[in-house]
């Protein structure tokens, strides 16, 4: 059973490196596919500079400068995470030691090692709790938010969403927006 899992998931098809290949080797397909990135790329970032801009219309307490300064199609919302920075040796929270593997594990990719410091996520999940039973917008626990699932017929929603969520739960709001 082992080698008949293990031969379907090693051995990936090989037809998306085909049609990889296909395009780099054809100009035409080549520059088509550079402008749909392209379109892509300028869409994700309209919508991170309208989505702060709603939030700070809104009146949104903090500072949402984080939104556009982050790229790539998830952003970190600033909802729920605290950072911390602890060195290495003596990681504690709550008067236990903790493992600098589980502290990465559970800051959904947000930590960052520099020299002997980590930084560290710890989450107080009311505000993505509230974006989800209320508004049913999912995210992970740390605020981490898909950038590309937000478009004009929604970004209005999301903002008042995530507005709402913060003014309730006000005790939760990120430190990084602040830095």
């Amino acid at each position: 059973m082992k080698n008949i899992v293990r031969s379907t998931y090693c051995n990936p098809p090989k037809h998306g490196c085909q049609i990889v290949s296909r395009i780099l080797q054809s100009s035409e397909l080549y520059q088509e596919w550079i402008e749909n990135v392209s379109t892509m790329a300028k869409r994700v970032k309209r919508v991170r500079f309208e989505l702060q801009e709603r939030l700070e219309s809104l009146g949104t307490p903090g500072n949402w400068n984080h939104i556009t300064q982050q790229i790539g199609m998830f952003s970190y919302t600033g909802l729920t995470c605290k950072l911390f920075g602890f060195r290495l040796h003596s990681v504690h929270f709550e008067s236990r030691r903790i493992n600098p593997i589980d502290v990465r594990r559970h800051c959904c990719g947000f930590s960052l090692k520099s020299y002997d410091y980590v930084y560290i996520c710890f989450f107080a999940a009311k505000q993505v709790e509230h974006m989800v039973k209320k508004y049913h917008i999912y995210m992970l626990e740390c605020g981490r938010i898909n950038i590309c699932g937000v478009g004009s017929k929604n970004i209005d929603y999301v903002a008042r969403a995530i507005h709402e969520s913060v003014v309730l739960n006000p005790q939760d709001t990120n430190e990084m927006k602040n830095k």
